[in-house]
């Protein structure tokens, strides 16, 4: 036998829900350090009840279970009239926060330490709601004396801000009381924390400016450089190309001269000219007739006759030729 078989600080204990342990998003847990069960029903109308069963391992792995009820009732103060209500704002996901219960237990345990000295008043939670988050709550003395002048300590401690330090780590953005019912009279209170020094922290206060002037100077004369580079390379390929066209490349693109092959000049050779006659020149060649000018016939102008001594037909006689008459 072993130690933890007699001892049950020395047992595993888990709480489960229909055979599944309870995870953290549950209301109620299970803690096995100090072996108590813990919930906060901030969302559960009472009256409920629910059913668990506790199981408990030892070392050699045999368990046993037990069959639990929980019932959620209203405490004795929810329907009577409230004398305040706070608000507590802190920096957290909503998400997150309204899933965790140790967060909010955790909470809840701060502010129950730092009212402790105020007749150790029991805390209820009215509502969780996101921006950031905002926590409403109440205190009720447990004589059940709703007596204005602890109502009015309750409201001295948030002026003080004694409360925020007992909520560590987390960020408190502020606490705010506001009196209700018959304590309406006090005046309302709303804890902003200062900021810490690393918040407040400015030029003056120690932050070389150079350290964010020279980096972006810096940027700055990069990016012209290299503005400057481009546009240089730019205009250094623009010079080369027009080079090259100077020089003779790409020159038969812009005149327009046709390049003509060796094979093709011996075809354009033997091709007749148009300056060239169709039929050779000799002595019986005839000469074309010679007209008139300006109505008359010079010597010259014969009837053209036929060399052969056969052709007795010559050219018809030439028509007379009038002159215009440059005066209509």
């Amino acid at each position: 036998m072993f130690q933890e078989d007699y001892d049950l600080e020395y047992m595993e204990l888990s709480l489960l829900m229909l055979d599944i342990e309870l995870k953290g998003e549950s209301w109620v847990k299970f803690d096995k350090v100090t072996k108590t069960i813990r919930g906060l029903p901030w969302d559960v109308e009472p009256p409920k009840t629910y059913q668990y069963t506790l199981k408990c391992t030892d070392s050699m792995g045999n368990t046993a279970e037990h069959d639990i009820e929980l019932q959620i009732i209203a405490p004795p103060f929810r329907y009577s009239e409230p004398t305040h209500e706070m608000d507590l704002t802190i920096d957290e996901k909503y998400s997150l926060f309204a899933n965790s219960l140790s967060k909010q237990l955790a909470v809840v345990d701060g502010l129950s330490a730092a009212f402790a000295g105020v007749g150790a008043p029991v805390l209820s939670i009215i509502d969780i709601k996101p921006g950031s988050v905002i926590i409403t709550f109440t205190l009720h003395d447990r004589n059940d004396a709703e007596d204005c002048d602890i109502v009015e300590q309750y409201r001295d401690e948030v002026d003080s801000g004694a409360v925020i330090s007992q909520l560590q780590p987390y960020s408190v953005k502020q606490l705010s009381f506001t009196p209700q019912g018959v304590c309406s009279h006090l005046e309302p209170v709303v804890y902003v924390p200062p900021k810490s020094p690393e918040e407040n922290k400015t030029f003056d206060d120690g932050l070389d400016p150079l350290l964010i002037i020279v980096p972006v100077a810096v940027v700055i004369v990069l990016i012209v450089i290299v503005i400057v580079i481009v546009c240089c390379l730019k205009r250094r390929k623009k010079k080369s190309h027009n080079i090259s066209k100077a020089n003779g490349h790409g020159k038969y693109i812009e005149t327009g001269v046709p390049v003509v092959f060796e094979e093709e000049m011996k075809d354009i050779k033997t091709e007749p000219s148009e300056s060239e006659p169709l039929m050779e020149e000799t002595a019986n060649t005839p000469k074309p007739p010679a007209y008139p000018h300006n109505g008359t016939t010079s010597p010259e102008a014969i009837p053209f006759k036929s060399a052969e001594p056969n052709n007795t037909a010559g050219y018809p006689p030439t028509p007379p030729v009038s002159e215009p008459d440059d005066h209509r």
